[in-house]
């Protein structure tokens, strides 16, 4: 009863202090519980999706010509094996929708829902309907869910592939949930056609323009499904087959991959709730501290009157805590209406339609432990309490506190600056530790805001090729054998209207690394290559670059051998350098054309690469090639393509889902800021009031004594801004490469820009200066009676 008298007596009395804890507790709870059910809902939905679709332990794309029957046999011999099935498929030399290509294989399928029951969405792209045992009919096709914003397209737009025949145009119908390369950051596609015209398809091929595939799913035996990137290497020794293959890929490695861009957003958001979760921790130790100082009498009081020091922490504590529950609950309740739309930003990216329910256990356990340490650390702080005695609270007013320890800087002297600077001054260095609070919460504040916009930089087109590291050029020219000779007079007519800053041919192929199936990168010179993170970039035919995250998959470094294999053919290279790229989530090799027909004599480019000084001229310019070569194109002789244009649009699905996540992100910090700045302001003012007094009896005005607090604060902000910034300089590029690394980012360079460097440190010194303002209209109140209490 006793508690509740207290309680209540301090709530009604702090009602701010109580306000600003639930908000910031409101903030974090809403963060983590949304990104606990997001994680958690999409982790258990890839595994239930492949479940449902009888997808298997270890798939294999293979064209049918390079399959045989000796390379089957030997993989179900295997004492690992529990089963293997072929199913058929085609590729078509064009797949393209509204006049935009894909730039990836694509692999028609019929639809079997009795083998493969795939969840098709409902119209609006966010929810799963109940119909999924509709086989499209004759003319139709159902697309991957991520290939509606991947190519810009919507349900009646038609499709346009290439036949022995001639064109042919399907209908999108439907799109559907694929959890096993469903995924934009997944290159290769499933699409599901009729079985007529897939038959019609498949039995009519044509060279350039159908090819047959078949698709190896091995199944795995119980004891064996957890060891799939190793029976995969065995099976590739024994069979082959994986050497053979086009594409290859775990169950295992499908699910992290499909669910790959989500854990990452969401390792981001947890660090920043963690961060924010320190900066409160830290103001209620400020909170906390200051509260004891100021009401020293009254713990006295309390203390007389029979309240032991137990009673007054543990009522201290509660009062904390029913802030944070309160605040915790409120977050949590909010984020089952939140979660629906975070989910629907990740449906694009992820191909995925996690359910939109709460995951309630995990999240009140999270949010139920960070509560107890918050109920911990404010009984640690009030452990001040135990020293302070009735007579001695009662006889001595508030402790020392007040003009404590002040540097003997004198206010009269003749230095010429005037007296509310040296008041300023004199506060100020002569009691700093009372500020070293204030300066601690600042810089983290800032160093934490310049993070999330340094994150945001990837959302900026001009910066994708330093950050992501991949081959991207402005104007492309694809060609075959007759019309290879017309692109020399095509880089004619380009650098009559631009000039032309690079030339390059770069193929991919998939080959296998020491028995691991990885990308490569054939390129045409030295100069084509990336940076280097370290060593250097291959310059002779048995040199050969790797990433850092491939160098961490196979435990190979620079200086280190490998052996190549490609077509039953192997060679062996030395490593030379390690560079960056993102492509198959940073695992991929490169090396010198000359280094790569020692596995492939006949290799050679089918595509030439332009990167011209003004991009905005390349859609002009390629209408305008497109206009004078349209004889050539129209005899598939040559393909032009507008790079530019189409990266931006391949890459828009990721670079807006992690654009609304960081804008998301940006607005929770800020607000965070505002309160946190509102909280110190308002902690610091009623700790200062007694000085206010003092300074009023000697003439001071509101008005000067209004600047002065203000000022100060403006002053002390800015220097914890000022060391915010100096960290993020320090350490930015080493925590957020951290962050990224699981997409192959191993190192992120900032490109610091005014706003980069200064937006953060201004708006929270902006709201300091404005919620100080606000926070010293008090001092009309104040009057010299307040030195009573001195």
């Amino acid at each position: 009863m006793e508690l509740n008298t207290i309680i209540k007596a301090n709530l009604k009395s702090k009602k701010g202090n109580f306000i600003s804890i639930f908000v910031l507790v409101f903030i974090i709870a809403l963060a983590l519980s949304t990104i606990i059910s997001v994680s958690i809902g999409s982790n258990k939905r890839v595994i239930t999706a492949c479940k449902n679709s009888n997808i298997s332990d270890i798939t294999t794309f293979i064209k049918q010509d390079k399959l045989t029957d000796e390379m089957l046999q030997k993989i179900r011999t295997s004492d690992k094996v529990d089963s293997v099935t072929l199913k058929k498929m085609i590729n078509s030399s064009l797949f393209e929708v509204n006049g935009k290509k894909y730039g990836s294989i694509v692999l028609f399928t019929k639809y079997n829902p009795t083998e493969n029951p795939y969840e098709m969405y409902t119209q609006d792209g966010i929810g799963l309907s109940k119909d999924k045992t509709t086989k499209p009919q004759k003319g139709e096709i159902y697309l991957p869910i991520a290939m509606e914003n991947l190519l810009n397209c919507k349900l009646g737009d038609k499709v346009t592939i290439n036949t022995t025949d001639g064109e042919m145009k399907l209908t999108i119908t439907k799109f559907f949930e694929d959890p096993f390369i469903g995924s934009s950051m997944i290159g290769a596609k499933i699409l599901l056609i009729s079985d007529e015209d897939f038959e019609s398809i498949y039995n009519n091929p044509s060279e350039g323009k159908i090819v047959q595939y078949a698709v190896a799913n091995v199944s795995l035996k119980k004891e064996f499904k957890n060891q799939q990137s190793q029976i995969i290497k065995e099976l590739n020794e024994t069979s082959g087959i994986i050497d053979a293959g086009t594409y290859s890929l775990t169950l295992q490695a499908s699910n992290n991959y499909m669910t790959l861009f989500i854990n990452i957003i969401n390792g981001i958001l947890c660090a920043v709730a963690i961060l924010l979760y320190i900066v409160v921790l830290i103001i209620i130790g400020h909170s906390v501290s200051t509260s004891i100082d100021m009401d020293y009498v009254s713990f006295g009081i309390l203390k007389s009157q029979g309240f032991t020091s137990t009673q007054i922490r543990c009522s201290i504590m509660l009062q904390y805590l029913l802030a944070g529950v309160t605040g915790g609950v409120a977050g949590i309740l909010v984020s089952t209406v939140i979660i629906k739309y975070v989910n629907a930003i990740f449906i694009p990216v992820t191909g995925l339609c996690p359910g939109n329910g709460l995951m309630l256990l995990e999240t009140i356990s999270v949010i139920a432990g960070l509560l107890l340490i918050i109920a911990l650390y404010v009984i640690v702080k009030t452990k001040k309490v135990i020293s302070i005695s009735p007579m001695q609270a009662i006889a001595s007013g508030r402790g020392p506190v007040y003009f404590s320890e002040r540097a003997n800087i004198s206010v009269i002297n003749n230095i010429p600056v005037s007296i509310n600077a040296k008041l300023i001054v004199k506060q100020v260095a002569g009691d700093w530790t009372k500020y070293v609070t204030t300066v601690l919460i600042m810089a983290l504040l800032v160093f934490f805001t310049m993070s999330i916009t340094s994150i945001k930089q990837i959302t900026t087109s001009n910066n994708l090729s330093v950050i992501f590291g991949g081959y991207s050029s402005d104007i492309s020219v694809k060609y075959n054998n007759e019309g290879q000779g017309i692109v020399a007079s095509i880089k004619k007519d380009i650098e009559e209207k631009t000039r032309i800053e690079k030339e390059f041919s770069i193929g991919g192929r998939y080959l296998s690394i020491d028995s691991n199936e990885i990308l490569c990168r054939v390129l045409d010179k030295t100069e084509t290559a990336n940076p280097t993170l370290k060593g250097r970039v291959p310059k002779y035919d048995n040199e050969v670059m790797i990433t850092q995250m491939t160098s961490k998959n196979i435990g190979k470094k620079i200086g280190d051998k490998v052996k190549l294999k490609y077509d039953d053919v192997e060679y062996e290279y030395i490593i030379v350098g390690t560079y960056q790229d993102t492509s198959d989530v940073g695992i991929s090799i490169a090396l010198l054309e000359s280094g790569f027909k020692h596995l492939d004599p006949d290799f050679k480019y089918s595509k030439t690469e332009y990167v011209i000084s003004d991009k905005k001229l390349a859609s002009s310019i390629v209408g305008e090639l497109k206009e004078k070569y349209a004889s050539y194109i129209a005899e598939s002789k040559i393909v032009i393509t507008d790079e530019y244009k189409k990266g931006q649009e391949d890459d828009n699905t990721i670079l807006t889902a992690v654009d609304s996540i960081t804008a998301i992100t940006y607005f929770l910090a800020f607000l965070f800021a505002a309160i946190v700045s509102f909280m110190i302001c308002q902690k610091n003012f009623s700790r200062e009031q007694s000085d206010m007094g003092v300074y009023k009896s000697v003439g001071f005005t509101t008005g000067s004594l209004r600047r002065q607090f203000t000022i100060k604060y403006i002053l002390v902000v800015m220097f914890g801004a000022a060391i915010g910034v100096v960290v993020s300089l320090i350490l930015n590029d080493s925590v957020v490469s951290l962050l990224l690394s699981g997409m192959g980012i191993t190192r992120f360079v900032t490109q610091y820009s005014f706003v980069l460097l200064f937006g953060p440190a201004l708006f929270i010194v902006l709201c300091t200066a404005i919620f100080a303002w606000f926070v010293s209209v008090k001092i009309k109140k104040v009057s010299p009676k307040n030195l009573i209490n001195e």
